[in-house]
């Protein structure tokens, strides 16, 4: 929205229902994800009303179960397909462990949720009381930890899951077979399955006329779990260091014809310009880091990998990731300044100096660290326009003028 239509956008963290209230008041102007039905009796209200509409789905539709078992333990034990099943002592001493006394431990929900209520009565409602007994993680990154650990073991694993999940995108899982939703049965005992979640985008209903052309891509929007979700998930998982701008970077570089189709040929024309310089941000970083010796700088942290350019050692960014600052002064540089530095077109300051030998507390720097960057500053960075601090304090340096202020020692 801001790179391909003009429009700045803001984060809000706020809770789902205090997101939905917020939005209903124009507050806010998007809720990109409304679940449904846990939000309806806040969600039908204000669409009755008139404060809110909705604009489509954003990640289709979502299970969640509180009985997901390991793909690789139902292989293994071909006749475990039921929540039945787990009356079974053969079935039920699986998920045994000391603390539960033979009975089947069930990993819930986090106190709090709203499925931690719904998972208990699950259990009674299937006549499982004498047979599981629920432990509640303390966290989402505890209940993930639980799974990811008993998957790295292979060992067996009872529990609640939702298939938009980082673990059901990423392991493969199995839900035993429940007895469909009706809402006779949820009204009555909830023994039976979870209704799915149908995944909205909202939106306040001032916005088709303040942002008619934001509302018609959205409209558009079709971000499939299983294609999409699931690949970008993965991808994190295996970048561990990346951020969630550089994840988003990343779906984007690679699913420039999915989107492409959602946005204006004029927004995904900007839009592609825009992701066109972050990628000559790093390669001219990158030029940066092998024209001076990177792998022997004093520090290198980050520089080289898929984590984000304002997590590189040294480099600063603006909101849209684009570089703005270099600080390297006394890293151990070593080479000629590459003149890629020129496509840096926000770059607003440039720091390569060595220190003047003082520190705070009286010390000497070590000269191993000292840069060292003989010849001339590229004539491709007089092309930098937005650069306003330029310090180079080495011998011998040609000035290149650039429209901000520079330090050389001659």
């Amino acid at each position: 929205m801001e790179r391909g239509y003009g429009y700045p956008t803001d984060e809000v963290p706020l809770s789902s229902q205090a997101s939905l209230e917020a939005l209903r008041a124009g507050e806010v102007h998007l809720m990109m994800e409304v679940w449904l039905p846990n939000l309806s009796e806040f969600w039908d209200p204000a669409l009755e009303a008139g404060d809110v509409l909705s604009l489509g789905t954003s990640l289709g539709s979502d299970w969640q179960s509180a009985f997901v078992i390991p793909a690789y333990l139902q292989q293994q034990y071909p006749g475990l397909d039921t929540v039945q099943d787990l009356k079974e002592r053969r079935y039920k001493s699986l998920f045994a462990t000391a603390e539960t006394g033979g009975k089947a431990r069930l990993v819930s929900c986090v106190p709090g949720w709203s499925c931690e209520v719904i998972n208990a009565d699950q259990v009674t409602g299937y006549g499982l009381d004498e047979h599981v007994q629920i432990v509640n993680p303390g966290s989402e990154d505890d209940l993930y930890d639980s799974i990811n650990g008993a998957y790295d073991r292979r060992e067996p694993w009872l529990g609640y899951m939702w298939g938009t999940s980082d673990p059901a995108l990423l392991l493969d899982l199995v839900r035993l077979e429940e007895p469909p939703y009706t809402d006779e049965c949820w009204n009555a005992n909830r023994a039976c399955a979870y209704q799915d979640d149908t995944i909205l985008i909202g939106a306040h209903s001032g916005l088709p006329d303040q942002t008619p052309e934001v509302v018609e891509f959205l409209r558009k929007w079709d971000f499939d779990t299983e294609v999409h979700l699931r690949s970008v998930t993965r991808w994190q998982a295996n970048n561990p260091n990346a951020s969630i701008e550089d994840t988003g970077l990343y779906w984007l570089r690679n699913s420039v014809d999915t989107w492409s189709g959602w946005v204006t040929s004029e927004a995904a024309a900007r839009i592609r310009s825009a992701l066109s310089a972050g990628t000559s941000d790093r390669a001219a970083l990158m030029a940066l880091y092998d024209a001076t010796g990177g792998p022997d700088w004093a520090d290198n942290s980050n520089w080289g990998t898929d984590a984000s350019l304002g997590e590189w050692y040294g480099i600063e960014t603006d909101d849209s990731g684009r570089v703005v600052g270099i600080d390297l002064r006394e890293n151990s540089l070593s080479g000629q300044i590459p003149g890629s530095l020129g496509e840096l077109g926000s770059l607003r300051y440039l720091f390569l100096s060595n220190t003047d030998g003082i520190c705070d507390d009286g010390c000497e720097p070590s000269s191993q660290m000292a840069n060292r960057l003989p010849g001339p500053i590229p004539s491709e960075m007089s092309k930098l326009a937005n650069l306003r601090d330029l310090r180079f304090f080495r011998k011998s340096v040609d000035r290149v003028h650039t429209g901000g202020s520079s330090e050389v020692d001659d």
